[in-house]
């Protein structure tokens, strides 16, 4: 069984582990060992039936593990790459998690680190990077790019043919038409429905959005 820390242990973290439970109900593959998280109020504490062990920078003292990462929020997702280069581990010792209840097509692609939740579609083509974090009713359809590291929430439809950059957050329910592109590091707000291209480092709200 493979050995897993859980990096960050706020809410998407708790999430990362149920969705191991759940992966581990379909075929015992992971042995969970607990969190780091650099909330020093949280070290020592059980969340989620595991101990927070440690800080962040702890990472590196783990041999023979691999970690999730559950790092990132509205106010720090652009700071997610540093995050991680940061912790001093290996990029190949993230895990990627795919929630058994979560339909990815056959020729669509999820990137190392990654973290999909249940009832979430990918659809045909689409790729989507390394440490993307896709929350459950999300709607990814055909020939979608996602960037590394980017964050989408709760109920997001992404038309055919976007392509989201490097760092961007998509929040709950928000649309996006079809063959658009988001830059890199932009933020759209909650409910927002976006119908044209959005420029990098931009935040986007309101139907139709604008910044």
């Amino acid at each position: 069984m493979k050995r897993l820390v859980i990096v960050g242990a706020g809410g998407t973290g708790e999430d990362a582990a149920e969705i191991i439970r759940a992966v581990n109900q379909r075929q015992p593959t992971y042995e969970m060992l607990g969190f780091l998280d650099d909330d020093p109020s949280k070290k020592g504490q059980i969340i989620s039936g595991l101990p927070v062990h440690g800080p962040l920078r702890s990472a590196a003292d783990h041999i023979d593990t691999w970690f999730v990462d559950c790092l990132g929020s509205p106010s720090s997702f652009r700071a997610r790459p540093a995050l991680i280069d940061d912790l001093g581990v290996a990029e190949d010792r993230f895990e990627t998690l795919v929630h058994p209840a979560a339909e990815i097509a056959q020729s669509a692609s999820i990137g190392a680190g990654s973290i999909v939740y249940p009832f979430v579609y990918v659809g045909a083509g689409a790729a989507v990077g390394r440490h993307v974090i896709i929350l459950s009713q999300v709607t990814v359809n055909h020939h979608c790019r996602v960037g590394d590291y980017s964050i989408l929430t709760t109920g997001c439809a992404v038309s055919g043919h976007v392509t989201l950059g490097r760092c961007v957050y998509l929040g709950a329910g928000c649309s996006l038409r079809d063959s658009i592109e988001i830059g890199d590091e932009t933020l759209v707000g909650m409910g927002s429905v976006v119908t044209r291209s959005v420029a990098a480092g931009q935040v986007v709200k309101g139907v139709p959005a604008a910044s």
